[in-house]
């Protein structure tokens, strides 16, 4: 989806030295009564008195408190983090952002969703440091008294703010990273009560930083945090028509769980990549803003595409590799039996690229176990990420977060959901019930949006179950043989390579299957070489053969 300033320092007091008499450099005036009473300079063992309100030494704080260099430095020793701020980033806009590191197993809290970007400035204020995020919304000429006009007419948002620990530094500021970015940034308390319709609250006493990791162009923090009621509502003296409280199902005590957030901090990119204007007839998804520089429409609003960065290497080639490509990361998490079809599904992608003058432009990679070499959150990332859920349904989503001044995708993710694999041999039910049927109610978004509804995991995993539960029915497909493994490969294939064309920012393509006729959709050369559709953006069926018809 999604989601600076520090306080001045009272001054130092210095108590005042005892008295002592030195000898004068004239030997006359060498008696007693010539000595002067003068201040004595601080022995080096004593420290000077700190006024009162006054804030302690940078030093003093971080003592015995190890440093890692990042764009934020960060402090820690035992239970503590600090973030050191340098002045240099105070006002200089910054790429803020949420990511879900560890959900619920139901009502689409899942990890590696993502919140809304901003745009922020770490701004000082008094002894405070405030995270400030930028209205991006409204837009005007820069330097003009336009832009003075929207900016008195505009208010930004305050995310967090926190109170300096130690006195300031010319190059740097020191804040308690729990204090900072420990509240709800993200909002879950409102998505809680959403799903839940029960009021959690944060509980920021049982919440703390699980993990922490600056590199040179950004932070990447995550929060385990605690929500709790104090107490579960009755049920109804009498039935209501009116819809009452959802209990998670899948805590030991519905009063009380943990969501972990990932929120990263990073340099935007230098040079802001060219924006390109959307169209509704163009499959990206998109960004709106209201540009007052343009007076040529009532409604002023302009609208840009979200887009991966890729630049040619050697522009004057009509087939180049990327200066940088896109670099798909596969989960720790997914089970190794899977990993080749899910690596497959990344690298299809390729082929449409090469049309478009880009020669591998994706790369794929797996996350070591230890998961240090590679962070999952890092910008141009594109995870494909692997969860679990309660019940037997089926999700999966392919979200992505942008650069609020272009719609340059900075990172994205392909969810697939573990329960894909595993209900094909599951045949004790008479069907199988939809994520759709039990997750919370979504509400239709434009068709802009990159969090618009889309049901193709569901409806895929409906009928690839039915033809693989009617494949047995005939005869012709062993649940447990190496020809069911090869089905469910392929399926799971399928919908990764969809999730994935929604991170690159496609938006669904239902035309695309009407390219193939009924009668092509029969001929098993055609769809060999072609498949059902000409994009994997539609939402295409199984094709499989009546009774009778050769396989």
């Amino acid at each position: 989806m999604k989601k600076s300033a520090l306080s001045l320092l009272a001054g130092l007091g210095l108590a005042c030295a005892a008295t002592a008499q030195v000898a004068s450099p004239n030997p006359a005036a060498s008696t007693p009564a010539a000595a002067a009473p003068v201040a004595s300079a601080p022995s080096p063992a004593a420290r000077p008195a700190p006024l009162p309100g006054a804030l302690p030494a940078f030093a003093e704080v971080t003592r015995e408190a190890k440093r890692a260099e990042g764009l934020l430095p960060v402090w820690t020793r035992d239970d503590k983090t600090w973030l050191e701020i340098p002045t240099r980033l105070l006002e200089v806009p910054l790429y803020f952002a949420s990511a879900t590191a560890a959900g619920l197993g139901e009502q689409f809290f899942l990890p590696g969703l993502m919140g809304r970007p901003h745009i922020v400035v770490l701004r000082r204020v008094g002894n405070n440091l405030q995270l400030l995020a930028r209205n991006e919304g409204v837009r005007a000429p820069a330097g003009t008294p336009l832009a003075r006009a929207v900016a008195e007419s505009y208010s930004d948002s305050l995310l967090a703010s926190a109170p300096l620990v130690a006195a300031p530094l010319a190059q740097a500021l020191l804040v308690d990273a729990l204090a900072l970015l420990g509240g709800d940034l993200s909002g879950r308390q409102t998505a809680l009560e959403t799903a839940f319709r029960l009021p959690y609250a944060l509980d920021r006493a049982n919440s703390h930083i699980e993990r922490v990791r600056s590199l040179p162009s950004s932070l990447h923090l995550t929060m385990r945090q605690h929500f709790s009621l104090a107490r579960l509502p009755a049920p109804p003296a009498v039935p209501s028509p009116a819809p009452g409280p959802n209990l998670p199902t899948a805590v030991p005590d519905a009063r009380s769980l943990f969501l972990s957030q990932t929120y990263t901090l990073a340099q935007l990119p230098a040079q802001p990549m060219k924006t390109r204007a959307a169209d509704p007839r163009v499959g990206y998804f998109m960004q709106s803003y209201q540009d007052f520089g343009d007076d040529t429409q009532l409604g002023r609003h302009s609208h840009i595409l979200h887009r991966w960065r890729l630049e040619k290497k050697d522009p004057g080639a009509a087939l180049s590799e990327p200066k940088e490509p896109i670099r798909v990361v596969l989960d720790r998490n997914i089970p190794e039996r899977w990993r080749a079809p899910l690596r497959e599904a990344a690298l299809e992608w390729n082929t449409a690229f090469e049309k478009a003058g880009f020669r591998n432009a994706i790369t794929v990679e797996q996350q070591a176990d230890d998961a240090e070499g590679t962070t999952l959150e890092a910008a141009r990332v594109l995870a494909v990420r692997w969860f679990a859920q309660q019940g037997a349904g089926s999700a999966a989503i392919g979200p992505h977060q942008s650069d609020p001044r272009t719609g340059e995708i900075l990172r994205g993710a392909a969810l697939i959901d573990e329960n894909r694999v595993r209900v094909f041999r599951t045949r004790a039910a008479e069907g199988v019930p939809r994520w759709a049927d039990h997750a919370q109610p979504r509400t239709p978004l434009s068709f802009a949006q990159p969090f618009a509804e889309c049901t193709f995991a569901d409806d895929y995993m409906d009928e690839a179950r039915f033809g693989f539960d009617l494949l047995g029915e005939r005869g012709l497909l062993d649940p447990l043989s190496p020809e069911a493994d090869r089905y469910i490969a392929d399926a799971l294939k399928n919908v990764t390579m969809h999730e994935i064309g929604h991170a690159l920012g496609l938006r669904h393509n239902f035309r695309a299957s009407a390219s193939v006729t009924p009668a092509q959709l029969r001929d098993r050369r055609f769809t060999s070489v072609n498949g059902l559709s000409s994009s994997v953006m539609d939402y295409h069926a199984q094709n499989l053969p009546l009774m009778g018809e050769p396989v």
